[in-house]
């Protein structure tokens, strides 16, 4: 989106200088992760131009050819009005008579062209989406071509039956984003009511609060608010021993699973089973058995030579979430 102004302004080193400074700016405010590691940040970077799968990843490719047609074809069928009118746009910058719209139409389509190819480069289409936003900045600058055309400009009627029929463009190109729009948020919100029913069931098995919880789920969420802080907290690099001892204070008995530890995460500190219920006779362990590392915890619980019973609280087929109590006592969960 850099470009649209870079473009625009290409004649003017005051306003370019002005735009790349305080672009470097907002990043270094917004994005700092990427200023204070900047090895990191380099060959997550470089990576990404270097490799052909997301993030990165992938062979050592700058782009995958082999999906590149059918890649390109998705994202045409997904709005096919929106490449119709681009194109219109990429006509406006050599045959408008107005300067400044040719100068705009330009900079629009070459920075559209840019994002279909980083689109294209690591292929998601909810990266072009957003873009499909512009179907009603195109209509309106062919409209605006149209009425400086001498011949319209003299035919007062014609031009205001081109602003109503511009108008009901603009719905009707529109209306396919607006009626998904509506459809996300009915979808969204069914969600956001079976996920608080599900979280509800899975609380109210837990009936005692000062017992160790075990949290093994995915990355998109657990019923527990522990979990969000641990998630955000795990993924702030260095960062996160910068509160680990208020965490630890304020959720003294929450602990992840990790896969790349034989121990559990408590706030950076690498703990087992014989830590975790070295002061209480049972825990709690949140699972989600679709992602299969319920039984890699349970081999862990078996090597640590703890003797138990396990009770299953509450399973959802559906989803795959389990809640269990390993109990060494049969007493503090009653």
């Amino acid at each position: 989106m850099l470009l649209i102004p870079l473009i625009l302004f290409r004649k003017n080193l005051k306003a370019i200088l002005q735009l790349v400074w305080k672009t470097i700016l907002l990043t270094c405010l917004f994005a700092y992760p990427i200023i204070t590691n900047p090895s990191e940040s380099f060959e997550w970077i470089s990576n990404i131009f270097l490799h052909s799968g997301k993030y990165g990843t992938g062979a050592s490719d700058f782009i995958n050819t082999n999906e590149f047609s059918t890649n390109i074809g998705i994202i045409i069928k997904r709005d096919a009005w929106f490449w119709v009118l681009l194109l219109g746009q990429y006509a406006l910058s050599f045959t408008s008579k107005n300067k400044r719209l040719k100068e705009a139409s330009l900079a629009i389509t070459i920075s559209l062209m840019a994002i279909l190819f980083f689109t294209l480069k690591h292929f998601a289409i909810h990266y072009i989406m957003p873009f499909y936003a512009f179907k009603t900045l195109f209509v309106v600058f062919i409209i605006f071509a149209l009425q400086e055309n001498k011949k319209l400009k003299a035919i007062t009627k014609l031009n205001q039956k081109i602003r109503i029929a511009a108008a009901i463009l603009i719905i009707v190109l529109i209306s396919p984003q607006l009626i998904e729009a509506k459809n996300h948020y009915d979808y969204s919100t069914k969600r956001k009511e079976k996920e608080n029913t599900i979280q509800k069931k899975v609380l109210s098995q837990i009936l005692n609060n000062e017992l160790p919880l075990i949290v093994d789920a995915p990355y998109w969420g657990t019923p527990f608010p522990e979990y969000a802080k641990a998630y955000g907290f795990m993924n702030t690099h260095r960062r996160k021993t910068t509160f680990k001892d208020e965490l630890r204070e304020l959720h003294p008995n929450f602990y992840c699973y990790v896969p790349w530890s034989e121990n559990f995460n408590h706030w950076d500190k690498f703990v087992g089973f014989d830590y975790i219920l070295k002061d209480s006779k049972a825990c709690y362990l949140y699972t989600n058995q679709n992602i299969g590392s319920t039984k890699r915890i349970i081999e862990r619980l078996n090597n640590s030579k703890i003797k138990y019973e396990l009770f299953l609280l509450y399973e959802n087929r559906d989803t795959g979430e389990c809640l269990f109590v390993i109990d060494t006592s049969n007493k503090e969960i009653q």
